[in-house]
This record gives C-alpha cells, sequence and structure tokens, in this order.
C-alpha cells in the first residue's frame, strides 16, 4: 500500500495543467466608447462580462476587417450602439492567457470612440452580466485592466492637452501684440520662453498638480525632467478644461495670472534669450572667446543616458549641466556660465 505522501504527490501530479503546445495570436480590437451628459460630464460604457470584469467593448478581427472596423462592429454587437464616430487610435495593449494546452497571446487595438444619437439605448448580450456608462472617474475604479485604465487617462487627457496647447499660445501672443511694440522676433522669443515646458510646468507644480495625478511607479520615479512634463502636460489640459467649461475669457484670466505674470522676471533676467547664443555674445564681448562645450561625464544606459557637459572660455571653466541630452546639457552649462559672468560683473562694479 503506498504511503499517505505519495498518494497525496500521486494526486497533485494527476492535476497538473498538460504542458504547452502550441502558442496562439489573436488580434482583436476594440474601443473606450465616451459621451457627454446632460451636464457636460464624461461618461464612459464598459461591459461587465460573466466573470464579473468590467471591461471595454472588444472582439475578434474578422478575415478582410480592419482593426478600426472591428471596433466599430463589436461596439455595436455588444451595447447596441448604431451611430458613432472613430476620433483616434489610442494605442496596443497584450493579453495573455492559457487555453488547456495553447498560450494564446492577445494583442488588442483600442480606438477612442465618440457615441451619437440615442446613447441611452444599449442592450445587454446574454453573456454579459451588465453594461452601463460610468463617470469618468468611476471607470478608472472599476476598470479590470490596468493597461485599459492608461489609455482612457491618455485619451481624455491628450485631447484636452492638444486644445489647451492653442488656447495658451494664442493667450500669450494676444496678450504681447497688443502690449508690446519689439519686432516679431523678439514677441516669438518671449513667448517660447513663456511656454516653455519648464514655465508651464513650474506653474503645474505650485497649484499642486502632482498629488492630483494618478501616474504609473515608471512615471513617479521618472527623472526630474519627465516629471515637470507631466505637470506641463496637466497644466494644459486643465487650461482646456477651463475653456470648454467656462469659455475663452475664463482661460485666459487663468493664463495671465499663472504664466503672463513670469514676463518681467524673465525680461530682468534675460532668460527669454537663447543661452548660447547670449552666452557667446558675452564670452566674446568680455574676454574675446568663443565658447567651447566639451562631454565630462556620461552616466546610465544607452537608453536612458544622462550626460553632464562643461562650457570653456579659453582655458577656463565657466559653467556646468546636466540633460538627458547633449544639447539640452549645453542650454544648462550655458546658463551657468551666464550665471557666472553675471556675479563676476556684480563683484568688479561693487569693487
Amino acid at each position: 500500500m503506498p504511503a499517505p505522501k505519495f498518494n497525496k504527490f500521486k494526486q497533485y501530479f494527476n492535476k497538473r495543467k498538460p504542458s504547452i503546445q502550441e502558442i496562439v495570436r489573436e488580434p482583436t480590437a476594440g474601443g473606450i466608447v465616451f459621451r457627454r451628459n446632460g451636464e457636460n460630464e464624461v461618461e464612459i460604457l464598459l461591459i461587465q462580462d460573466s466573470k464579473d470584469r468590467w471591461t471595454i467593448p472588444k472582439g475578434h478581427i474578422e478575415e478582410g476587417e480592419t482593426a478600426q472596423q472591428t471596433a466599430k462592429r463589436e461596439i455595436g454587437e455588444e451595447a447596441g450602439l448604431k451611430e458613432m464616430d472613430v476620433l483616434s487610435w489610442l494605442g496596443k495593449i497584450h493579453f495573455r492567457y492559457r487555453r488547456v494546452d495553447k498560450l494564446v497571446l492577445m494583442t488588442t487595438q483600442i480606438y477612442l470612440v465618440k457615441a451619437k444619437g440615442d446613447t441611452n439605448d444599449i442592450k445587454k448580450e446574454e453573456w454579459m452580466n451588465d453594461i452601463k456608462w460610468f463617470s469618468f472617474h468611476d471607470a478608472l475604479d472599476v476598470i479590470e485592466y490596468e493597461d485599459i485604465g492608461k489609455l482612457m487617462l491618455l485619451a481624455m487627457n491628450e485631447r484636452l492637452e492638444f486644445l489647451g496647447d492653442a488656447v495658451l499660445e494664442l493667450s500669450v501672443t494676444d496678450f504681447l501684440f497688443n502690449n508690446h511694440n519689439e519686432p516679431e522676433g523678439i514677441l516669438t522669443s518671449w513667448r517660447s520662453s513663456l511656454v516653455r515646458t519648464e514655465s508651464i510646468g513650474e506653474a503645474g507644480d505650485k497649484l499642486g498638480y502632482e498629488s492630483l495625478l494618478r501616474m504609473s511607479r515608471g512615471e513617479k520615479n521618472g527623472s526630474q525632467r519627465a516629471r515637470q512634463q507631466i505637470l506641463a502636460n496637466a497644466f494644459e489640459a486643465v487650461i482646456g478644461a477651463i475653456y470648454l467649461e467656462r469659455g475663452y475669457a475664463d482661460a485666459d484670466a487663468f493664463i495671465q495670472k499663472h504664466i503672463l505674470s513670469k514676463l518681467d522676471s524673465i525680461l530682468e533676467s534675460g532668460s527669454w534669450r537663447d543661452p548660447k547664443s547670449h552666452l557667446q555674445e558675452v564670452s566674446q564681448r568680455i574676454d574675446g572667446h568663443t565658447p567651447a562645450y566639451k562631454v565630462l561625464e556620461e552616466v546610465g544606459p544607452d537608453h536612458d543616458k544622462v550626460f553632464t557637459l562643461g562650457v570653456f572660455v579659453g582655458d577656463k571653466l565657466m559653467g556646468k549641466g546636466t540633460g538627458p541630452s547633449k544639447q539640452h546639457a549645453q542650454q544648462e552649462a550655458a546658463k551657468a556660465a551666464l550665471i557666472a559672468y553675471s556675479k563676476a560683473s556684480a563683484k568688479k562694479i561693487a569693487s
């Protein structure tokens, strides 16, 4: 008679899943479907499958179909929506699961889709547990798949950023044109300085946007430059939202308060000028030399390098700069050198 331990091992061995004999690739497509309700708020359509998981309408790409055609067909079949506009392609999501002795690799193309017509006339298929419209934030909370949630955020924020960027540029251009008589080239430089990533990212930081953003672990642990970009994008998205909800006048007032209020300090410091060009003028005037840039250090893997460059005037190191590219590090080094020249000039005057 076998020992009890052996019996348990034998039972476990017999219940093991069969080894994978085949890898199957399944191309699918679906859509993040949204509408605006009576209060002009964004709502997302989600379906709850037989395993109680909330997800988006999606299905297999049939022979002869494009991914976009599949997305529209599946939304129509699964939700009963008859009218919709496919606005943009958002990206791909990869799933993997096991089907007996097969490993299924599913790639889903996701589109942003705007529901039209009678958006309340949705139907529940037999295989679904439920189907309904969620507020944007509730949809993010219940969605089963994190990657789909990220695409939802990307879709809504990117459209608002696109709009906010245009409103920001118009507001700043209008203000400069009506309040200053400088040549076009100078006004363009002033505008670039006001709307650059560092400027609007700083505004987003002061308003406390970082604590309100949903970020992945990688984004939270990213570089300072990446953090500034995220905050800048959020600031532009807020401008877009203000424009949609309250109109141009309120968006313009918001921009004047948080961006155009920086103009005086930018003009006083001269930071609107291209640092490298400005440094060349200063170094040639004071020392009679043209600045030379040299790489002092490179750290990190090839896909995420950080460069440290020095700018030399003659044989003297006038400034160092660090950045994700040599060009960015040169700009930072030039800024440091200009500060050094400014301090030397002030010291000379004081003595």
